[in-house]
């Protein structure tokens, strides 16, 4: 008899599998100089670059110390 916690986990199972077949990326090129993310595909090749530099300004602007002094 399946119950309710391993119908979830087939479900599961299923939800994942079906997700990376529509998936096509396989990893990541981090450029931490650059603050730029790429994704590798599947087939070897680059999808668009990710700039994340923005996000990253904007987040220590928004945490920042008033009362720190700026980054030289």
């Amino acid at each position: 008899m399946i119950g309710v916690g391993d119908r979830a986990l087939s479900d599961l199972h299923k939800w994942v599998t079906e997700l990376e077949a529509l998936t096509s990326i396989h990893g990541f090129e981090i450029d931490p100089k650059r603050y730029v993310l790429t994704p590798i595909m599947r087939d070897g090749s680059r999808g668009p670059p990710v700039e994340l530099r923005e996000l990253f300004e904007q987040f220590l602007m928004e945490t920042a110390d008033p009362h720190a002094r700026p980054l030289q």
